[in-house]
């Protein structure tokens, strides 16, 4: 089995692009408790590479899939509350069921690139996360995920036989 700890980035100051001081903490600290990763890619906006850089050492790979959701996709959205809106939306537009398919995709092809029993760190946005999880196990309870990822939360994807077979979320508890 090979698995993905697919995460949004660490904390930023409004309109910012780098990490701030909390961020970048939360980050090191989750990735001092992960252990080693045997690949690590992450969106090529700075806040996500220095996300994963905290948790996982240098990232030699950049994905600009990981970048942005797009303004039709946005747009296709609507409010969104919980994992769930995200699996709704990618089961009623067209849009955001394309982006699902190509954020699937490249989270697979990581996972496939992994050695057996190999672990790989994804750092991406908010959003973008949501919808690739969703698309990667779209038979998961997303309705018991709640609400969407937070700073340097996500999902652990499990691929076996050429495929993700389970999702759980990854959530942050109090950094104190």
């Amino acid at each position: 089995m090979r698995s993905i700890d697919y995460r949004r980035h660490g904390q930023r100051d409004a309109g910012g692009v780098h990490l701030n001081a909390t961020g970048a903490a939360l980050a090191r600290r989750l990735g001092a408790d992960s252990g080693r990763f045997d690949r690590v890619v992450a969106s090529p906006v700075p806040r996500a590479v220095e996300t994963a850089e905290a948790m996982g050492g240098r990232v030699p790979e950049t994905r600009v899939e990981l970048a942005t959701l797009g303004a039709s996709v946005e747009a296709a959205l609507g409010p969104i509350v919980r994992w769930s809106d995200y699996a709704q939306a990618v089961r009623r537009s067209p849009a955001v069921a394309r982006f699902a398919r190509v954020q699937a995709a490249l989270l697979e092809e990581i996972a496939s690139a992994l050695p057996e029993g190999g672990r790989a760190l994804v750092v991406s946005h908010g959003g973008v996360l949501e919808i690739g999880a969703v698309a990667a196990v779209p038979d998961a309870p997303h309705d018991t995920w709640g609400g969407p990822a937070g700073y340097c939360e996500g999902v652990r994807l499990l691929f076996e036989t050429g495929r993700f077979v389970t999702g759980t979320p990854l959530r942050v508890g109090p950094t104190a």
